[in-house]
Order: C-alpha cells, then structure tokens, then sequence
C-alpha cells in the first residue's frame, strides 16, 4: 500500500497512515490468508484494476529483509525493490539487454541490479532495471525505440 500510494502523496504514507489514506480514497483492499502450499514462506500478492487494464505484483522478503518483486503479470522475476525501477514489457531476443545498457551508459546513468523474467523463449518477456537516477525523459523515449521493446516505464518508491 504505501509503494502504490508514495509516488502520489511522498511524504505523510508509512505503514500506519496507508490503510487508512487507501480508505479515503475509495481504493478496494481484500487481504486474504492462505496456509496451502507455496514456493515462498509469506507472498504478498497485489492486483490493480484501473480503466487501462489489470496488473498483478507479487513480492516476498528473502534473508530477514531483502524484499523482491517475484511475479509481475505472471512473468517470473528476482527484482530487487529499489528508489528507481526501469520496467520494461518487449520480447526475448537477442541484444535486448546489451542495447538497454548502451542507451543507459550513453546517458552516464548506472544499473545496479537486472532481473528478466519470461515465459517461453522467444516469446513476450520483462526486464527490470534498478538505475542509481531518475531517467530523464528522452533517455526514457530513446529505451521504448529499441527493438524488441513494446512499453517502458520507470518507478520511483
């Protein structure tokens, strides 16, 4: 909750304020708990419905706090959770990643972690990026250009 409502308000969301600041702004929350059988300890999974269409993110926390995106549309990632996040929706062909870097290292702007996730070879894919800076814009429109590469958004927590 307060990853989805921090880039809106920044200051004033913590763990105790979000629920409440959620409420008021008429944003559905169900939580549900499960003792079945499962590939992590305690998954949080969050679905988001808005007009454009509905997205799913599932997170864990590795180690005693070490949390990760580990599922995003059913796209298997290992994303560490960071202040920048590049987030791409493209295909698994060769040089994706090599040209995502080029552009980045052409802005002198730093990666500090990759996850990519896909479900079949070949097929649609994701890559997240964690970059030490805010993307300006045209460094963001010159990404979504690369072949391969259908949408690019970048998060900031």
């Amino acid at each position: 909750m307060v990853g989805l409502l921090r880039p809106a308000l920044e200051d004033g969301v913590n763990l105790v304020s979000a629920p409440h600041l959620i409420a008021e702004r008429g944003i559905k929350t169900n939580i549900t708990t499960s003792s079945g059988a499962c590939d992590f300890t305690s998954l949080i999974v969050a679905k988001i419905s808005t007009a454009q269409g509905e997205t799913t993110i599932s997170g864990t926390v590795f180690g005693k706090n070490e949390p990760r995106i580990v599922d995003i549309n059913g796209y298997g990632v290992e994303a560490v959770i960071d202040k920048y996040m590049l987030v791409l929706f493209g295909k698994d062909k060769p040089g994706l990643i090599g040209n995502i870097g080029r552009v980045l290292g052409s802005k002198n702007i730093n990666i500090a972690h990759m996850a990519f996730g896909r479900k079949e070879t070949g097929g649609n894919a994701i890559t997240i990026v964690n970059v030490d800076a805010k993307l300006p814009q045209e460094c963001l429109r010159e990404i979504e250009q690369i072949e391969h590469v259908e949408t690019a958004f970048l998060i900031r927590f």
